[in-house]
């Protein structure tokens, strides 16, 4: 059950943020997902059953993936006007693959 409540938490925030874009205006929905809810939710739920020292860990790859997900972000928002949607996609997941691999090795 506490699975399921985690689910509808995170997956309510992506469809408000869909939503927000669709009717009011994107930059709100921007800002919905650039916001640290999906970590804080993320750290919240991990801390309802879990040790401190696994926290430690979710937040030090928290913070080191931040950095591929930004150069992820950047490449979408560079590659949108000069792709279509698809090879933009592929071109985010290529630019970001090399980047999440690197943070991954170095968390170890």
């Amino acid at each position: 059950m506490n699975y399921l409540l985690q689910f509808l938490v995170s997956g309510g925030i992506v469809v408000g943020a869909v939503y927000l874009s669709n009717t009011i205006d994107q930059k709100w929905a921007g800002l919905i997902v650039a916001l640290p809810l999906s970590t804080l939710l993320a750290y919240i739920f991990l801390s309802m059953g879990d040790s401190g020292e696994n926290h430690q860990q979710y937040l030090l790859s928290a913070l080191l993936f931040a950095v591929p997900a930004l150069i992820f972000i950047g490449s979408l928002y560079f590659f949108s006007d000069k792709t279509n949607f698809v090879v933009n996609i592929l071109i985010g997941v290529a630019v970001f693959t090399p980047f999440a691999l690197l943070a991954n090795k170095i968390i170890g």
